[in-house]
């Protein structure tokens, strides 16, 4: 399984294979951390990827002004 964790430690990308193999959790405070322990609890590997643009969200008016920055570089 990947994570593509969020600046606030939340998720924005998941990649699971197979698709059903865990409840995912998003919305939950710091949800990277809480995806790695449901994968390593039914037995995934784990990569959490932290990548600046895979980083941005777009939850908030904050965060909509931080992409909108970095975009224009």
């Amino acid at each position: 399984m990947t994570i593509g964790r969020a600046h606030d430690g939340g998720t924005n990308a998941l990649a699971v294979w197979p698709a059903d193999a865990l409840h995912t959790a998003f919305g939950v405070p710091a949800s990277a951390a809480e995806h790695e322990r449901l994968a390593r609890a039914a037995g995934l590997p784990v990569r959490t990827v932290d990548a600046p643009g895979l980083a941005l969200d777009v939850d908030t008016p904050g965060d909509v002004m931080r992409a909108a920055t970095a975009v224009a570089g």
